[in-house]
């Protein structure tokens, strides 16, 4: 996560996992090759809609470069990055 997510109190972080594991609002706007690899919705911060993205990027094992074989498991690795819009 980003810093500015990592800001939120925990409530607000059980909030924000929720709805990531609750998602399922793809759209061709947020998912035009249906690949269900970014996500964007609201929580309620303090009485606020605050917009949460979440982004899954496909490494290879090292880490250091984009997989090859995205579709072979063992040789890919998803990291998700959790942030607010203001810092992408």
């Amino acid at each position: 996560m980003t810093p500015g997510v990592a800001d939120f109190d925990a409530l607000i972080m059980m909030k924000i996992q929720a709805a990531i594991i609750l998602f399922n609002d793809f759209t061709e706007d947020i998912d035009p090759y249906g690949q269900h690899d970014f996500g964007a919705f609201s929580v309620d911060v303090n009485g606020e809609d605050t917009k949460i993205w979440f982004k899954i990027d496909l490494y290879n094992p090292s880490y250091n470069a984009g997989s090859e074989k995205p579709d072979d498991t063992t040789q890919t690795r998803r990291v998700m990055t959790i942030m607010l819009p203001s810092e992408y």
